[in-house]
């Protein structure tokens, strides 16, 4: 009698045993828990810096009932951040491809293609800026593509958006 399956049965598929664990050139990609904790480095050297300048320049007043700003203000914070951004990453970044947070971890973005550390501009121009400052700035829409542009890390490459925009991605250093 031959078996036959039963068409009750949940469908099955057959995932890799693990996600990409390794390149092309052997490298080891860094998890996604070790960019989450680069990551929330950054963003606390950020807030940090940035939360005592705004409530210096009075954004919080009239807490909890903080008056929504101008799309001009969100521009010159965005614009503001970005100088800051670069002022505290611009010398790893450019040195090492790490921004703070990678550096403290132990990972480091390389070039998609060869693995060599990516340049500055690069990273500047096709990474952090389309995604960090301008698509962020959309009102209404900015915060949702914030969202899917970090959520491309649960596909099995563990790239964000904007590591297929910068052709990047994350190793860790051995």
């Amino acid at each position: 009698m031959a078996f036959e399956p039963n068409p009750y049965q949940a469908p099955t598929h057959e995932f890799a045993a693990a996600p990409l664990a390794a390149t092309a050139g052997g490298e080891q990609l860094a998890t996604r828990g070790e960019r989450f904790l680069a990551a929330t480095v950054d963003g606390l050297i950020a807030i940090a810096i940035f939360f005592p300048l705004q409530y210096a320049a009075g954004t919080y007043d009239g807490f909890p009932n903080i008056k929504p700003q101008s799309y001009v203000q969100t521009l010159l914070w965005g614009l503001l951040s970005t100088v800051v951004w670069v002022a505290l990453h611009g010398y790893f970044l450019n040195k090492s491809a790490q921004t703070i947070g990678k550096k403290l971890v132990g990972i480091q973005i390389v070039n998609f293609e060869d693995g060599k550390p990516t340049p500055v501009t690069r990273i500047f121009l096709r990474r952090h800026l389309p995604f960090q400052m301008l698509a962020t700035m959309i009102p209404k829409v900015g915060p949702l593509l914030g969202f899917v542009n970090v959520a491309f890390i649960f596909r099995k490459d563990q790239r964000c958006l904007h590591d297929y925009l910068a052709e990047t991605r994350v190793i860790k250093l051995r």
